[in-house]
């Protein structure tokens, strides 16, 4: 399945082999700027908000994956609920919240009871971006120029990451949970060793970077741009293997496939495409163009 949320208060899932519409919700409570699937796809999480009020109370929702049903309301946050993040054994949902000059908080929540389970606060800025480790051991949210890492037992700070000359839009952990992908409006995606703090890889864009993904297997790095296109780079190297172009806006969501040979990714212009993910020419696979 592939899902995607827009601006129009609605959220659409697709069936990513027959493009045929599972689910099309309509009328949500705000704008949608975040969606993900629990681990065993059972949940869909939703994060809610308007960017013209800042100032104006936003919330993130827990919903059935396959029928929509609302389980929860999680209120707490203000302007917009930018991102959202089940826990590897789905129980906890963490959400970002604020916009990006505009203070507010990382919220973890208890995802059967919809309680609140903790706060950390950031007081000076928005957090576009929140990330379990694979491994469960670790939260990582993107807050201004830095990532910052924290323990997911204790809530305790361990590594605050810096080298971004700008506000970090996205970030991913790999599949062993070894390495952080991080990227912004510097225009640069950096590959950060998690246990030392070091970057191991900057890999320069001309646009801003606005998201980035690992590939299931760990050895591909994908990133999403507002120059209309894909890359496609080799973990390991930090060289580039394949720009896909095809869409006629910033692309502001990427994801790969489970088995890692597609990459689905969501467009301004109104579309979400499926590519291969293998290097192959650069057209898509399908489209999936948004109800309108």
């Amino acid at each position: 399945r592939v899902a995607a949320g827009a601006v129009d208060r609605r959220m659409t899932v697709w069936n990513a082999d027959s493009g045929d519409t599972q689910l099309d919700l309509r009328d949500l409570p705000n704008s949608v700027w975040s969606v993900r699937f629990s681990p065993d796809g059972r949940r869909i999480a939703l994060g809610l908000g308007d960017w013209t009020k800042p100032d104006q109370p936003a919330e993130a929702m827990i919903l059935d994956g396959a029928t929509g049903r609302e389980y929860h309301t999680l209120r707490g946050h203000k302007g917009l609920v930018w991102s959202v993040a089940f826990s590897p054994d789905g129980e906890r949902l963490a959400t970002g919240g604020g916009e990006l000059n505009t203070g507010d908080a990382v919220k973890v929540w208890n995802v059967s009871t919809g309680a609140e389970l903790v706060t950390l606060p950031s007081p000076n800025h928005g957090v576009p971006a929140v990330s379990f480790s694979p491994d469960g051991r670790l939260l990582a949210a993107a807050i201004g120029s830095r990532v910052h890492v924290c323990d997911s037992a204790n809530w305790n700070e361990l590594a605050t990451l810096e080298g971004h000359a700008d506000i970090v839009l996205h970030l991913a952990f790999s599949p062993d949970s070894s390495q952080i992908a991080s990227c912004g409006t510097d225009r640069t995606v950096r590959l950060w060793d998690v246990t030392t703090g070091k970057q191991v890889h900057v890999l320069d864009h001309p646009h801003y970077v606005t998201s980035v993904a690992f590939s299931p297997e760990g050895s591909r790095i994908a990133s999403g741009t507002f120059g209309h296109s894909i890359k496609l780079w080799d973990r390991t190297s930090g060289q580039e293997i394949l720009t896909l172009r095809g869409h006629a806006g910033a692309v502001q969501s990427i994801a790969f496939s489970p088995d890692g040979q597609r990459i689905a990714s969501g467009s301004h212009d109104r579309t979400v495409k499926l590519w291969d993910a293998t290097p192959m020419p650069d057209s898509p696979q399908r489209k999936f163009a948004e109800p309108r």
